[in-house]
């Protein structure tokens, strides 16, 4: 829903195509509208709603490019070069954090979506949780891991 940039970078027809049903002429800079894709209520049900569920493995989508329903790394020959680290890092990092820690709101506090203003959509309020550790603290300097 929020990607890291609402247009995506700029392309460019390298010859005459038709895309939709629309003709683009050779030369013709393009920006997708990933903000856009992400709400596109023809291809999500409830597309303004943050809904984890729309990435299960009973509804799976292709973030490399191949579905063009979310392209968080945009697509074809100028897609991010960074994406394969960036998605390992993200998953690696995420599966630390909720391997070791509990995550959880401050009470009587709802996830508040609102987006301010920027060219990346920052959020208006920033989102403040609470970290608690599942280990007792002396388990994680014997691993070598730090608080």
């Amino acid at each position: 829903m929020y990607p890291v940039t609402p247009l995506g970078l700029p392309h460019e027809a390298m010859e005459d195509t038709e895309v939709a049903g629309y003709g683009i002429p050779k030369g013709t800079r393009i920006l997708v509208n990933l903000y856009g894709l992400g709400r596109d209520p023809a291809s999500w049900a409830d597309p303004n709603t943050v809904s984890p569920q729309r990435f299960t493995f009973d509804n799976p989508r292709d973030v490399r490019g191949r579905n063009f329903e979310i392209l968080p790394f945009v697509s074809g020959r100028r897609m991010c070069p960074g994406m394969d680290m960036g998605l390992k890092r993200v998953e690696m990092t995420v599966a630390q954090v909720l391997q070791t820690c509990t995550l959880s709101l401050h009470p009587g506090v709802e996830v508040d979506v609102e987006e301010g203003r920027g060219i990346t959509l920052p959020k208006a309020h920033p989102l403040r949780v609470l970290v608690t550790p599942r280990l007792q603290p002396e388990l994680y300097t014997q691993s070598g891991e730090s608080l």
